[in-house]
């Protein structure tokens, strides 16, 4: 009897002393991260200083730059917001991050974020090497100059020609989704830019099977990488989740290969994206056949779902700001005597429009995050700021852009920020940089500007716009998992009639 009792109090014992060094172990890892870790004496929320929950629960909701944007309300330009990880919200720590600086070079991305494709390979995004990805971009570049961009202006226009017919057609049978209708427009464009092959959303009027696959392919890289923070507490979601987000990830790749086996092997001598990429086959300075699969996704999404967002928001705060839309339609179709005149080159020639989708990516900027990066063994200084080596930072862009420290009445959508009004010469403008900054910024930037600019301003010239309902709370209805998810734009079409 004595026995089985001993061993009873024995086990008992074992129990209390593993949950006293449980206890311990906590409580030491909460004093070590709020008084005694490097990051200390940088402001934040105390639970975020030892505990990645508050911006992983952020993350997985979809709220993270509204979470971000909030910390930096109340903490200021800097905020701590893992107990390893800084936010920043300045123009110079912008620049500080993502920009290469004498003696320091570029800061490497955070590989806890960025990992391979499915194939193995990295795309431009992810790659974290400096010397492969001056690699993939130099041979990119030639396809994304103004000149390439400008010699595939009747790519554009043929795109921008069937939205404006189906629009035309489709207006009369009651309000429609902009979200679907730009989103269907960009995938078909930047598809046959890629490619040499539409999506064909346009003409069928729906997303293309592939298209589901690339986005929950991105939120599986994020969820995954989240899901890597919590080894010992959360291996049971992982093992349940992680077969479904892989397989997402790998049918979207599967088509990707698909597509680009079916570009290398065509007989085109087309000069689209892929095309300036194949010129150098065989080369030592090339990319592999993986790194252009892993590429050309990361393509596909940047050069169609940051436009189409873009222009979603900027519909979106017209229909918000009917003063700001009179004024626009008023230069668009006072500018031009019939449509033909609406081009690439006349476009830049309308100040309000390119004010008005500067605001439109100042307050609701297509990618709401810098690249996150880790500082060197050396540390660095970051907007001011001496921080500690290894520590992650990221360049809030969301939170900079409505910030009150950046912009004079940041939540109001006004143009004439953009155009020298004397009211906003106080703004720091350089705090918005919806194409990032460095040597890392984003290639597409001048397709997405032609694109926008021609779509829009073609909108205008043949549609009054109005709201179908109540649109005030659709930007508080978008959820944010890398790129924005966004809910239907619903809105009546009225087609101008000319004489």
């Amino acid at each position: 009897m004595e026995i089985p009792a001993i061993a009873d109090k024995f086990g008992q014992s074992i129990i209390y002393a593993l949950f006293c060094t449980c206890v311990c172990l906590f409580v030491g890892n909460v004093v070590y991260n709020l008084w005694f870790h490097p990051l200390a004496r940088f402001p934040g929320p105390k639970w975020n200083t030892f505990s990645n929950l508050p911006v992983s629960y952020a993350l997985l909701r979809g709220t993270y730059p509204f979470y971000l944007n909030s910390l930096h309300e109340r903490y200021g330009d800097v905020v701590r917001i893992r107990p390893n990880a800084l936010s920043f919200s300045g123009s110079q720590a912008a620049k500080d991050i993502l920009t290469n600086k004498t003696g320091r070079g570029q800061l490497q991305k955070d590989q806890e974020i960025y990992s391979k494709n499915p194939n193995g390979f990295y795309s431009i995004l992810s790659v974290p090497s400096d010397t492969d990805h001056s690699r993939y971009r130099r041979l990119l570049s030639h396809g994304f100059s103004e000149k390439a961009i400008r010699e595939q202006e009747s790519v554009v226009n043929e795109y921008v020609d069937l939205l404006i017919r189906k629009l035309h057609k489709r207006a009369k049978d009651g309000p429609q989704d902009m979200v679907a209708w730009f989103n269907w427009t960009t995938f078909d464009l930047i598809g046959d830019l890629t490619f040499d092959r539409s999506f064909d959303c346009l003409e069928n009027e729906v997303y293309h099977e592939w298209i589901p696959f690339v986005f929950g392919g991105l939120k599986a890289v994020l969820v995954l990488s989240e899901l890597r923070r919590y080894p010992l507490v959360v291996p049971l979601l992982t093992l349940i989740f992680r077969k479904q987000l892989l397989q997402s990830r790998r049918k979207g790749q599967k088509f990707t290969k698909e597509r680009v086996d079916h570009r290398i092997a065509s007989s085109t001598d087309r000069l689209d994206f892929l095309g300036h990429i194949l010129r150098h086959d065989g080369r030592e300075t090339e990319m592999s056949r993986g790194e252009i699969e892993a590429t050309s996704s990361i393509l596909v999404l940047g050069g169609s779902e940051t436009t189409a967002t873009l222009l979603s928001g900027t519909v979106f705060y017209l229909l918000q700001n009917t003063h700001v839309k009179q004024k626009l339609i008023a230069e668009i179709r006072e500018s031009f005597k019939n449509e033909d005149e609406i081009n690439m080159t006349t476009v830049n020639g309308l100040p309000y429009l390119l004010a008005t989708l500067e605001e439109a990516m100042r307050i609701y900027p297509p990618v709401t995050l810098g690249s996150p990066r880790v500082v060197g063994e050396e540390g660095t200084v970051i907007g001011g700021y001496q921080v500690p080596p290894k520590t992650a930072v990221i360049d809030s862009q969301y939170a900079a852009s409505h910030s009150s420290r950046n912009f004079r009445n940041p939540e109001s959508f006004v143009p004439e920020r953009w155009l020298d009004d004397p009211t906003f010469e106080s703004d720091d403008k350089a705090a918005s940089h919806p194409f990032s900054l460095g040597p890392r910024n984003c290639i597409g930037r001048n397709l997405a500007y032609a694109e926008m600019r021609v779509i829009l301003a073609r909108l205008i010239w043949n549609f009054d716009l109005e709201s179908a309902a109540d649109t005030s709370t659709w930007i508080k209805r978008s959820k944010v998992f890398s790129l924005w998810e966004k809910p239907p734009l619903m809105v009546f079409l009225k087609s101008v009639v000319r004489e």
